[in-house]
Order: structure tokens, then sequence, then C-alpha cells
């Protein structure tokens, strides 16, 4: 999955943490975030970009088959007269993944928390880096 490419510091409980907290600028700031917060125990801190939900998810050749279905009697017995090709498919596509991306972002909708890419990931345990 793609990251958004804005990379923060993060920190979570164990070697492999499935819950991360943080989201801040600097490892130094986030190593004691996580030396305060874990009391003694294990902990993992990483550098990460959050995740971009596509939003490319329509199928034009579907998107066609409805509207026809949903207007049949606005055409003759022989259906409309509707075949476009690929390339005004690839159009539709994008233009409807743009809408709905707009409309997502609009309503706030959009709210991803897993990470894109993991770099700089570190374990320490009671306090010294494994």
């Amino acid at each position: 999955m793609a990251g958004d490419g804005v990379f923060k510091w993060y920190w979570g409980l164990g070697q492999e943490p499935e819950v991360c907290y943080g989201e801040v600028d600097s490892r130094e700031e986030i190593l004691q975030i996580a030396m305060r917060e874990c009391d003694g125990e294990g902990f993992t801190i990483l550098e990460a970009d959050k995740s971009v939900p596509s939003f490319h998810v329509f199928n034009a050749e579907c998107v066609v088959e409805n509207y026809i279905d949903e207007n049949a009697e606005c055409w003759g017995e022989d259906g409309p007269e509707l075949h476009p090709d690929a390339l005004q498919e690839s159009e539709l596509e994008q233009m409807l993944a743009a809408t709905f991306k707009s409309w997502m972002e609009k309503h706030r909708l959009v709210k991803t928390w897993s990470f894109g890419t993991v770099r700089n990931q570190e374990y320490f345990h009671n306090g010294e880096s494994k």
C-alpha cells in the first residue's frame, strides 16, 4: 500500500507492536515519550508515513451497464447506441475516482490508521536498544 510520504515517529509496546502511538517529528521526542509511557516494558519506535487509500474503485463498463439498465424505458428494443472505447472508459474511471475522492475528503470520511512505509524501526528493552 502506498504512503503519503509524510514521515513521523511512533512507538508501540513489544517488538512487533499492533498499535502505535505518537506521530511526532523527531526520534528523540518519541523515545522520551515511549520511555515515560512504557514503565519498564519493552517497546519499539519507528518512523512511518500513513497509508493512502485508492479511489480508483469504479469499473466503467459496470457503471455504463447500470446506467443502461436503470434507464431501460428510455431506449428502444435494441437499447442505446452507447459503446465507449477503452480510452473513454479510462477517462470515466478517472473522473469518478476524482469525484469520489473529493466527496470523501469534503465529509472527512478518509481516515487511515495503517502505515504505508515503515523505516528506522528499533526495539528497546529496559531502555536499551536491541
